[in-house]
């Protein structure tokens, strides 16, 4: 921080001494008590005065973030706009609808990359409906993924890129029961 702060000052855009001043206002912005405010004001809240919309907050989540990571905030911004589905039933509905769009732009060769990223956005906010950290869980099936195709490795050694598909899907069914 210290070093691009260096970079900017020379360069005439801030000094050290804002990049100081703007961390101590948001700290006091965001924890107002600590700072001899009053009240315990909810910290969505706060930031939700910072913005115009949801979708100016929305426009505010990074973009470097992984793909997933965004998904959930996304999710969580609408969720707080009022925005979700009404109970896990209409949720499991949307990501079925939205797998049958995978389907159809698939056969059809067309849109099936607008429709797979549909279909994830989809399963992340079934996932938060239904309580779960949909990064934990994407990370726990690439875990199980793992697992499985070593177990697939190791029942059939080297013959592996030279089986057909349906010997291939024998042993993998193979290799998820054992695990």
């Amino acid at each position: 921080m210290v070093f691009h702060a260096a970079i900017a000052e020379s360069e005439g855009a801030f000094t050290f001494d804002d990049v100081c001043d703007g961390i101590c206002r948001k700290m006091i912005l965001r924890h107002p008590k600590l700072f001899g405010g009053t009240g315990s004001a909810d910290w969505e809240q706060i930031k939700q005065t910072r913005f115009l919309s949801y979708a100016d907050a929305m426009d505010h989540v990074a973009r470097a973030l992984p793909a997933l990571t965004v998904a959930e905030k996304l999710s969580r911004k609408a969720a707080q706009a009022g925005f979700s589905w009404p109970d896990t039933e209409h949720a499991l509905d949307k990501l079925s609808e939205e797998l049958q769009e995978l389907r159809a732009a698939a056969s059809s060769g067309s849109g099936a990359e607008e429709a797979l990223g549909d279909m994830l956005l989809a399963a992340a906010s079934t996932g938060l409906m239904l309580g779960l950290d949909p990064e934990r869980a994407l990370q726990k099936a690439n875990d199980k993924y793992r697992r499985q195709f070593a177990r697939l490795e190791a029942m059939v050694g080297d013959r592996l890129s030279a089986m057909q598909p349906d010997e291939m899907l024998h042993f993998w069914e193979k290799a998820k029961k054992e695990s």
